[in-house]
């Protein structure tokens, strides 16, 4: 059910406005920090992180 809302909600919802999509396999926070610089991001969905 979450990932069908998220593909339905985010994914689809940039697909519309033109925007670009970046889909990691797995979520690894220095590679992500970096995607971001590299590719001027404005927009990260992510789930809520907790420390562990």
């Amino acid at each position: 059910m979450f990932h069908t809302y998220a593909f339905n909600s985010l994914v689809l919802s940039a697909m519309r406005t033109g925007a670009a999509i970046l889909i990691m396999p797995r979520f690894e926070l220095k590679l992500v920090m970096e995607l971001i610089g590299k590719y001027k991001v404005t927009v990260v969905p992510v789930a809520h992180l907790e420390r562990i």
